[in-house]
Parts: C-alpha cells; structure tokens; sequence
C-alpha cells in the first residue's frame, strides 16, 4: 500500500478521535465528497458541518482501521 495513503488515513483517524473538523477536511478538495453508510456530503464547508453537527451528539469517538482500498484517484476505508 503507498504510504501517503496510509498516513492519510492514520491522519482522518485521529481527527475524528479527536473532534478535529478543521483536520478533517484538511485532507479534502473544495469538492471532495465524503461517502459513509446512508450518507453523501459534497464540498469542504458541508463536510466540516457534518462533522461538526456529529461531534455535538458524540463523544469519544473510537476509529479501527479495519481494510483501505485504493486504486487510481479513489478509495476507501473500512473503520
């Protein structure tokens, strides 16, 4: 696996473990599309809000990197 991959990875995790919206969409394009179970959020600023509005109903999120997938520009990770 490329190792830029893998520390950006390392690097979503800990912003979510640490409620970290500004870390999170660091990593994203203006256009970025962040894709979880039910949900589909385009655009830096939708993605932070999200993350935002999450962090107010939880707590001490926890994040396991099960499996990263990539291949070309996309991917994805099991967490």
């Amino acid at each position: 696996m490329n190792q830029e991959i893998k520390q950006l990875v390392e690097r979503q995790a800990r912003a979510w473990k640490n409620a970290n919206s500004e870390a999170i969409i660091a990593d994203f394009a203006e256009d970025g599309v962040f894709i979880a179970p039910g949900i589909s959020i385009t655009g830096k600023e939708n993605i932070k809000k999200a993350a935002e509005d999450y962090f107010k109903e939880f707590q001490n999120t926890k994040v396991k990197i099960t499996r990263i997938f990539s291949q070309g520009n996309e991917g994805a990770v099991e967490w």
